[in-house]
This record gives C-alpha cells, sequence and structure tokens, in this order.
C-alpha cells in the first residue's frame, strides 16, 4: 500500500508537470498522449490500492474484532480511494475523448491548412492533380512491384513443388522445408529457386528428411568454394555417403575435409571426390572412415594417377590385405610346420602339380580349396609384411587396428625399396602382382608416400574442425559480387512473401473468370464488338 501511495504521488506530480506545460501543449497530440500516459498508470494504480483498501474492510468486518471506530475509519479510506479513483477514471476518459478528436485526420488537416494559411480555392486547383499524380507515382510502380512479387512467389513455388515430389514428408515438415530454403537465399549467393533444385536432388539421392537442409547448405557452399558446381557435389558426396554409411548429419565435415586437401594439395576437389568414389567400398570394407578414404584420394590423385585405374588397384590391394590379415596367422604358421615346406613352395606345388597338393590337403583333413587359399592368403600376408617392414602377426595387427596406417606403411615401403636394397617391381612380382596397370598404380602410388602421412592428418583434423569448407565459402560471399546477389535475394523474399498472398487472390479469381471466358466464346461476332466498344469506351473513360 505504501509503495503504490508512492507511485501515485509520483504520477500525481508527472501530471502537474505535463500541464505546467501550457495550454497548448495539453491540447496537442503529443500533450494529449503524455497525459493519457500518465493517467491510465494513475488508473491501475487507484484500483489497486481500492480492492487492498476494501478487502481490508471486508476482514476487519468478517474477523469481528475491530472496534467500531476502526470500521468507520477505514470505512472512510475506502470512499477516498472510490472518489480518487472515479476522479482518474472520468479524467481518463475526457483526455481519451480528446486525443480521439486530435487524431482524427480531419482535424489534422484541418490544422495543417489551416496554419500553411492555404485557401480552399487552391486546394481545389491542387486537387486536379491528384489522380495523374497518383497513377504515375503509386498506381503504376505498385502494379509494377505487385508483379515482380507474383512471379517470384509463382518460380519458387514451382521450384518447391520439386521437393514435394521427391521428399516424402508432411504439410509441417513441408512449411520448414520451405522456410530454411529461402533463409538460406538471404545469407549466401544462392537464388531460393536454385537451392530448391539441390533440396529436391537430396530427396532424390535418399537423403533423410532432417538432414536435407544440411545437406543442401554444404551443397550450395561447395559449389561456390570448389571447382565442383552444387548438383556435382550433391549426387557425387551423396554416393559416397551411401557407400560408406555414413552419418547423414556430417556431410558439413565431409565437406571441409574436401575443400581443406583441395586447398593443401597439388590436385583438385573434383579430383579427390572422383578417386574418393573409386576407393570408398574397398575402404569402407577394410575399416577406414570417410576423412581416411578422401586422404587416400588425395595422395593417389596428387601423384597425377587416374580415378578409373588408380581407384580399382588399391581397392584391389585392401581387398587382398583384407583376405590375407583376417585368415588365421597361426593357421598358415602351423600348416608350414605340418608340411615342412615354406609357404611358397606350396604355392609352387599347387601350380605345378596339383595332384600332390590335393593329396596332401587331404592328408591334413582339408579340400584342396581350402589348403589353396590358406597358403594364397599366407603369401599376400608375408609380401605386404615384408614390404610395409613388418613381420607378419605385426601387419596383421597394424591393419586390422589401423587400416590406412598399414596401407601408408606398405605404400611407403615400395618408396623405399631401393634404400633397402630391393626393387620394388621385384617385390610386387613376389606377390604375383604382375598386372601392368595394377603394378603400375602401386608403383606411383608408392611416389605419394610423402603426401600420404599428411593427408591422412590435414583431413582428420578438417573432419574434426569442421569449420574449413565454412570459412572457404564465407570468403567467397564477401566479394561485392556474391554481397549484390544476396542483397537480391533479400529483394525476392520479399517477393516471396508478398506474391504469397497474391496467388490465392489469383487463383480464386482466375476460378471466377472461366464461366465468364466461356459465356464469352459462346457469343456471336457482333456482342463481341459491343462488348470490346464498351471495354474501351470505359478505359478511355478511366
Amino acid at each position: 500500500m505504501a509503495q503504490v501511495d508512492r507511485n501515485l504521488r509520483t504520477m500525481g506530480s508527472e501530471l502537474k508537470a505535463a500541464k505546467a506545460l501550457g495550454t497548448d501543449y495539453g491540447k496537442s497530440i503529443d500533450g494529449l498522449k503524455s497525459k493519457k500516459d500518465i493517467l491510465s498508470r494513475s488508473v491501475e494504480a487507484a484500483n489497486i490500492k481500492l480492492t487492498e483498501t476494501r478487502k481490508i474492510y471486508d476482514d476487519m468486518v468478517e474477523g469481528g474484532k475491530a472496534s467500531e471506530a476502526q470500521l468507520e475509519r477505514q470505512a472512510k479510506k475506502v470512499n477516498d480511494a472510490q472518489a480518487n479513483y472515479n476522479r482518474l477514471k472520468t479524467e481518463l476518459g475526457e483526455v481519451d475523448k480528446a486525443l480521439k478528436v486530435q487524431s482524427s485526420s480531419w482535424t489534422q488537416y484541418g490544422e495543417k491548412m489551416e496554419s500553411a494559411g492555404k485557401k480552399m480555392q487552391s486546394v481545389g486547383k491542387g486537387m486536379s492533380d491528384v489522380g495523374g499524380t497518383l497513377t504515375k507515382n503509386v498506381s503504376l510502380p505498385v502494379a509494377a512491384m505487385a508483379t515482380a512479387a507474383f512471379k517470384a512467389a509463382v518460380d519458387f513455388e514451382s521450384a518447391f513443388a520439386g521437393v514435394r515430389k521427391t521428399v516424402d514428408g508432411t504439410e509441417a515438415e513441408f512449411a520448414i522445408l520451405s522456410s530454411g530454403i529461402r533463409e538460406m537465399a538471404k545469407e549466401i549467393p544462392a537464388a531460393a529457386t536454385e537451392i530448391a533444385l539441390v533440396a529436391e536432388n537430396a530427396g532424390q539421392l535418399g537423403i533423410q528428411k532432417e538432414a536435407i537442409l544440411g545437406f543442401t547448405r554444404t551443397m550450395v557452399d561447395l559449389g561456390v568454394a570448389t571447382n565442383m558446381s552444387s548438383d556435382e557435389a550433391a549426387t557425387s558426396l551423396a554416393r559416397l555417403a551411401n557407400i560408406t554409411e555414413m552419418n547423414q548429419q556430417d556431410f558439413d565435415r565431409l565437406g571441409s575435409s574436401v575443400v581443406e586437401l583441395g586447398n593443401n594439395f597439388a590436385t583438385t576437389e573434383r579430383e579427390i571426390v572422383d578417386m574418393a568414389l573409386r576407393l570408398a567400398g574397398a575402404g569402407a570394407q577394410v575399416g577406414m572412415s570417410e576423412a581416411d578414404i578422401l586422404a587416400l584420394a588425395t595422395a593417389l590423385s596428387s601423384v597425377g594417377i587416374e580415378a578409373e585405374m588408380g581407384g580399382s588397384a588399391l581397392s584391389r590391394v585392401m581387398v587382398e590385405m583384407q583376405v590375407a590379415t583376417s585368415t588365421g596367422f597361426s593357421k598358415v604358421q602351423e600348416l608350414s610346420k605340418k608340411t615342412g615346406l615354406s609357404l611358397r613352395d606350396l604355392q609352387m606345388m599347387a601350380s605345378h602339380n596339383g595332384k600332390e597338393f590335393g593329396k596332401l590337403a587331404e592328408s591334413l583333413g582339408m579340400t584342396k580349396k581350402e589348403m589353396n587359399a590358406l597358403v594364397n592368403a599366407g603369401v599376400d600376408l608375408e609380401g605386404f609384411s615384408k614390404i610395409a617392414g613388418m613381420t607378419g602377426e605385426e601387419f596383421k595387427k597394424a591393419f586390422e587396428q589401423d587400416a590406412i596406417g598399414a596401407l601408408g606403411a606398405f605404400i611407403e615401403g615400395l618408396a623405399n625399396a631401393e634404400e633397402a636394397g630391393e626393387s620394388a617391381i621385384n617385390m610386387l612380382q613376389e606377390m604375383g602382382i604382375t598386372e601392368i596397370r595394377l603394378r603400375d598404380s602401386l608403383l606411383r602410388a608408392g611416389g605419394a608416400s610423402e603426401l600420404f602421412a599428411n593427408a591422412v592428418k590435414l583431413s582428420s583434423e578438417a573432419w574434426d574442425e569442421n569449420n574449413a569448407l565454412t570459412k572457404e565459402a564465407e570468403e567467397r560471399y564477401k566479394t561485392t559480387a556474391s554481397q549484390l546477389v544476396i542483397l537480391w535475394n533479400n529483394v525476392k523474399e520479399l517477393g516471396i512473401t508478398m506474391g504469397g498472398v497474391l496467388i490465392p487472390v489469383a487463383q480464386e479469381a482466375m476460378d471466377k473468370f472461366k464461366p465468364l471466358i466461356q459465356t464469352f466464346a459462346e457469343m456471336d461476332k457482333e456482342q463481341h464488338k459491343t462488348i470490346l466498344t464498351m471495354g474501351l469506351l470505359a478505359a478511355s473513360i478511366g
């Protein structure tokens, strides 16, 4: 109650100060608004005081312990509070009424006319030009703006229809996608219709609804920041993700690794992605991450290895490594120990004396095919481990724990073969790798050994930090050309919003005009002529 009293006194002082500014101010719109604000707050405070004062009186009566004198004093407080509330409310009503009068457009117009000292004759003369001025400066620009807005909305509606075609969603989900695409266009130099096309491709490529907006933004950024178009990036990276079964929330990380590698090695983002697609199947099979596959693709493409040849060659080697290391190493050693022959001798026996090899396999409780597979896996493991500078057991363990690291050791071994007094060609020959294209790819891969470790490191860091693509795209978006496109996208967004209101109106109008068009079509030529003449006359009068 004390606080309410203080507030009332304060507002009373404010009201006195407003009145002290003079009669003219008190009658002006600003003065009346100021008084209305003060009185509104005063009425609210007086109402609180009245309510609380009355509640105290009611409690005293109900309690039955208050004396007659106490009840009289409290009743007087209630009456005073009621009178003050009524006075303030009446005054507020008068101010509100005066404010409405002063706010009237006719009142304001009259005051402006009076203060300017204009006569009705001059006003009448000025009115003669109003129609032409409005037509030139208002009607025609508004019509042009409405036409442009309608077109922007129709274009986006058509583009988004493609998203509806490829994405299975509810109206609420489509509303989120539509809003997200339009907001994206306000931030990046790509039109909402172009972004919608990428989103449409995303749905066609099997991207989940929850990941479509993130996927679309990443692909548009790649289209700006790399030598790939947005559509090309979308198709290639979606396929890569499908092959490796990548989490669809990680497309931005995938894009960051591609950009970082493309910026730091003698290759392009397109070449990296093309090679990665060739390696993805085998790479995922042996446990490589997406960042590892991109790193391997970068190292190979940096030394001029073509995706078709190099990807197939390395994929075959990775599969053979997996077969060799997944075969029990102890079984291979046991086989050699039982037969008293080396794995090379057993391999030679299988090639030149199949019957003896078959008998030997049968004596060991195996088929000829089973023992041949075991021998070949053991020979391959020996070859891989020898080139990598490890024992068979070490290479098996290394490959199982870090496939990309084991492959790197193998490639480095090929590169350092001459230093070890060996020929890389002879090493591959011993392993039975004699096909010219396969051997050539592996020898050239050896030339990428120094790049390999750096590529793996950079790719993993870019994947974890997840900002390389964003930084690259932001630099491109800062250019004047990009900023102008973004500005125009914001103008188009305004048009799409306005046009969205016009489209239902246009559809309703078309529905209403169809019967009129049909009726006109059924009339004879004389009726057509009469209607057109009346239309021209109406246009002339207008």
